[in-house]
């Protein structure tokens, strides 16, 4: 507005106009362009996490290797073991028994209770009661039924006092395999 006038002028038409912006000053200018990044350490961090990977599955293929040779070892010596006793070898029948059941890791062995029954019939065969007892009741403890083991576990009661106990495993043997009398 005209001050001056008392009507007012008509503003200009149109978006305002704003100053121009001051130029910007280049601050690269001069300078060498940006490297790029390398990407080497990504390509390495890689490569070790690969290698820890494969590591790790080498080292759950020598656990699966370990545990297989471990329960070979197992079977072979239980097999040598049951072919003791069958040959009328108790001592070697026991001492692959109790190699067998020395194996390790035990977590591996499959046939320990196996290996029980055969350390406590090769021990009971060789008299001596008191060591076979242990491994014939836990043997027992697995297969109730077994002729061979309770009539071994009656020699074993008999000779620890036990008459009682010793009758009741005979007569359950008897039971169980009446023709082989043999066993008492």
């Amino acid at each position: 507005m005209d001050i001056n006038s008392e009507t007012p002028t008509p503003a200009p038409a149109g978006p305002p106009v704003e100053p121009p912006a001051p130029p910007v000053e280049d601050v690269t200018a001069g300078l060498a362009p940006k490297p790029k990044r390398s990407r080497t350490p990504l390509v390495i961090a890689l490569v070790v996490v690969l290698a820890a990977v494969l590591g790790v599955g080498g080292y759950f293929g020598y656990q699966a290797s370990v545990k297989n040779s471990v329960q070979a070892q197992e079977a072979e010596l239980l097999a040598q073991s049951q072919a003791a006793l069958a040959g009328g070898d108790a001592a070697a029948a026991e001492q692959a028994a109790n190699q067998a059941l020395a194996l390790t890791p035990a977590e591996y062995l499959l046939l320990s209770k196996a290996a029980v029954a055969a350390r406590g019939q090769a021990l009971a065969l060789q008299e001596k009661y008191a060591e076979a007892l242990p491994d014939l009741e836990a043997a027992l403890a697995e297969d109730p039924q077994n002729a061979v083991l309770l009539a071994l576990r009656g020699k074993a009661y008999l000779d620890d006092g036990k008459t009682a106990e010793a009758m009741d495993d005979f007569a359950a043997s008897l039971a169980i395999e009446p023709e082989q009398a043999d066993l008492l």
